[in-house]
């Protein structure tokens, strides 16, 4: 989720939207770069010649790979792709596919990566629509923040109905914790939650210290 907060009001095609290009700085700050133009790419597996360039084909969505077309929902597809790399910790994309015809074939026929064992099925069910065939079905980054912030919403609201010591503002706290990509922006994103987060999230950092 810190990945598409960033990424969405910007309105740029990132292209290489993948694990390897995510940084994660002090104060658990998410930043999205591209190393390709510092990476020896022709030794690098995860980029495959095509033509005259080294492209990260098992990031790609369909439209990229086939009419070379590139948008925000073709990142979209490659974030999918993170999510499930992140909850496999760390994985290989298509672990069962060589990169050859086969790849190629299977994309064109509609293959998806199984749910990682880490996922749940919320999660799987995010990255599977930003799989959509047909890109203009995707959900746009915009959307996957407030799908993903519900989720960690949810998230909240089970800690917190398992434990009847966390109330008022020792509640905040732990979702505060939970949320570390927020930082003192916390009122910036709040109109995002603000139909599923309970009334006393609405608080900042400072009345947590």
């Amino acid at each position: 989720m810190p990945v598409a907060c960033p990424a969405f009001p910007l309105q740029c095609v990132h292209r290489d939207l993948a694990a390897r290009n995510v940084l994660i700085c002090e104060g658990k700050l998410v930043k999205i770069c591209d190393f390709g133009l510092a990476r020896d790419i022709m030794r690098d597996s995860n980029y495959i010649s095509k033509g005259s360039t080294f492209l990260p084909l098992k990031w790609m969505a369909p439209e990229s790979i086939f009419n070379n077309l590139y948008t925000t929902l073709s990142d979209v597809w490659s974030f999918g792709i993170l999510l499930w790399e992140i909850f496999t910790l760390g994985g290989t994309p298509y672990p069962e596919l060589p990169m050859n015809e086969q790849f190629y074939n299977a994309i064109k026929r509609g293959y998806r990566m199984s749910k990682p064992t880490h996922a749940s099925d919320e999660i799987y069910d995010i990255m599977q629509k930003c799989w959509e065939e047909k890109f203009e079905i995707r959900p746009s980054f915009s959307q996957l923040v407030v799908l993903m912030g519900n989720l960690l919403v949810d998230c909240y609201r089970k800690v917190c109905s398992k434990d009847p010591v966390l109330d008022g503002q020792k509640r905040v706290s732990v979702l505060w914790r939970m949320l570390p990509w927020l930082g003192p922006s916390i009122r910036v994103w709040r109109p995002v939650f603000a139909a599923a987060v309970p009334q006393d999230f609405a608080v900042t950092k400072a009345a947590l210290v």
